[in-house]
């Protein structure tokens, strides 16, 4: 028996089918989260359109044919009128930042509350920051079970809890500190998840 998201994904099947945008050959290619967007209770026509600039942007892209306008453009380079961003207000997009130094890089999902198209941009709203990392680091040779420090995480998380209930954060970033991955700090990282 076809569950609620089966039917609509064959309505968004259907209206992908109408601009002859095969979705399962596409999905193949580059997958969308249609997931996310029926969760998110986008309608099948929407998400048949979200998905569409989608796989034309991935398109473009590999052909070294993006926009160079604006960013997310989903056109090809040196097309007519107007830039049409794929990225448009409650799309979740993917930041990310190089690492430093042979590190990893960082990465965050922001949901786009705006866009600034003359400036390149989309932004939401969110926390930079978090607490000092010494009391977890793998470099710190002085660790103290009681260091004060160890409480830190926790507060930060009841800043962001607070944050996000008068403002609705799209994000925050907690600097990835590898000590809190640590068997010993596994209670440190479910009083942060769970202030949440």
């Amino acid at each position: 028996m076809p569950t609620e998201y089966d039917r609509w994904l064959d309505e968004v099947r259907d209206a992908l089918r109408s601009i002859n945008m095969p979705m399962d050959e596409w999905q193949g290619i580059w997958p969308f989260d249609f997931k996310r967007e029926h969760d998110g209770g986008t309608s099948p026509d929407y998400a048949a359109a979200k998905a569409n600039r989608f796989w034309w942007y991935q398109q473009n892209r590999s052909m070294g044919r993006e926009c160079d306008k604006i960013p997310a453009c989903w056109l090809p380079s040196g097309h007519q009128g107007e830039c049409q961003p794929q990225y448009e207000a409650g799309d979740y997009i993917k930041v990310e930042f190089e690492g430093e130094s042979a590190m990893p890089g960082e990465w965050m999902w922001v949901i786009v509350q705006n866009r600034d198209d003359k400036s390149r941009i989309v932004y939401g709203i969110g926390v930079i920051g978090g607490p000092p990392c010494q009391a977890f680091s793998m470099s710190n040779v002085h660790k103290k079970s009681d260091d004060p420090r160890l409480k830190l995480p926790g507060n930060y998380a009841h800043i962001l809890s607070e944050l996000n209930k008068h403002y609705g954060l799209d994000f925050f970033v907690f600097e990835n500190v590898l000590g809190l991955r640590h068997k010993a700090r596994l209670r440190n990282v479910w009083i942060f998840q769970t202030a949440l």
